[in-house]
């Protein structure tokens, strides 16, 4: 497995790629992960991997782009090759996955590459996002599916555009992302509470991810503004990113800055503690970006195996959760709508609890890691 995730952080796509890792050593397989070493302290405690985790040399050490930290991963990967270990090579789509690709091809290994979104789109939603590199990316990554054996791509959305692309629709399987249910449980409201020294008389509505343009954090900021002030209903934002100044400006500017808890980074560890803490867990995705390749959020599944009840906008890829009876939906940019939505799940005779049970049970049958791993290992 080669990717160029952030293993010491609590980003998804590093999580995500530690708990495929877990979940294919249970089924019986063995494995080496490759992953760059970006913050050695940190990284040399954020794991109980043992001997299957090598971290390679990083250039950003120099100042260099993340996206070159593949360079270094090519020898141990043709070291593992060469004495015979493994044979086939899976990979997280980045700029330089067809050469990785091509690789693993010559010395004979069956490659799949992941697709977890659209590194076009991506990087044009950035506010400094570079065309030319968007474009390079693109062909970067319909070239690694027309390398690879396999493509994994974690929506309908993202299949979608690599065939129309020309990648056959054969070589291309939608699987879509997981939680970690045990590290993500329900806690008794009361002992995340207390745990967090928190108000237990205090409504949250609560979000926790990258502070990033598309994950919609503004829209739940200017939603927050339009419902009755109330001093027992607090907006809990926690997480940090590009977008957390301008995030914070907003809060000042529609005056909910003093009802609004930006709590910053959060520790792995404390993860699930804080997600127990929210009353209704928000995920506002944008419709820009996110509509044109369908979502699967690990955030989604992280706030269902917590047990949340949660509020999303309505995306492909989420809609389809919304009769289960632990998601509601709300028109994605739309902060009247998404206003309307939260009322109502608080000011009816919802049934909250039941919503959270349900939301445990879907996360057990549907999210698990090792049901998505036993999925992947059908391309082996």
């Amino acid at each position: 497995m080669v990717n160029l995730t952030r293993i010491a952080e609590s980003e998804g796509g590093a999580q995500h790629q530690l708990a495929l890792a877990k979940s294919f050593l249970k089924l019986g397989h063995e494995v080496c992960m490759l992953t760059p070493r970006r913050l050695t302290k940190r990284e040399k405690t954020s794991t109980d991997s043992g001997d299957w985790l090598r971290f390679t040399f990083s250039l950003s050490r120099f100042g260099m782009p993340g996206s070159l930290d593949a360079l270094p991963q090519i020898f141990p990967l043709v070291r593992q090759r060469l004495i015979g270990r493994f044979n086939i090579l899976y990979i997280r789509v980045n700029t330089l996955t067809p050469f990785l690709a091509l690789i693993g091809r010559a010395m004979g290994m069956f490659v799949i590459v992941e697709h977890n979104g659209w590194m076009a789109s991506e990087r044009l939603g950035q506010r400094a996002g570079s065309r030319w590199l968007a474009s390079l990316e693109r062909w970067s990554q319909v070239q690694s599916s027309r390398i690879a054996h396999r493509s994994r791509t974690v929506t309908e959305g993202l299949k979608r555009l690599l065939v129309q692309e020309g990648i056959s629709p054969g070589k291309i399987i939608v699987i879509g992302n997981g939680a970690d249910t045990k590290a993500f449980h329900p806690i008794a409201r009361e002992e995340a509470i207390a745990n967090l020294d928190l108000d237990p008389s205090i409504t949250r509505l609560g979000f926790i991810g990258g502070l990033v343009p598309w994950q919609g954090v503004a829209t739940a900021i200017e939603a927050f503004s339009l419902m009755k002030p109330n001093e027992k209903l607090r907006l809990v934002i926690a997480g940090t990113g590009p977008e957390k100044v301008r995030l914070e400006e907003l809060a000042v500017r529609l005056k909910v800055m003093d009802r609004t808890d930006f709590i910053g980074y959060v520790q792995r560890e404390q993860a699930n503690l804080v997600i127990n803490s929210f009353d209704i867990a928000l995920a506002p995705f944008t419709q820009a970006r996110n509509a044109e390749i369908g979502l699967s959020p690990i955030k989604i599944r992280d706030y269902a195996a917590a047990g949340r009840f949660v509020i999303s906008a309505r995306i492909p890829g989420i809609s389809e959760l919304a009769g289960k009876g632990w998601l509601a939906t709300h028109n994605p940019d739309d902060a009247r709508d998404l206003a309307r939505v939260i009322t109502q799940h608080l000011h009816t005779n919802f049934d909250r609890t039941s919503a959270q049970k349900k939301a445990r049970i879907y996360a057990e049958t549907h999210f698990d890691w090792l049901l998505i791993a036993k999925e992947i290992t059908q391309l082996f």
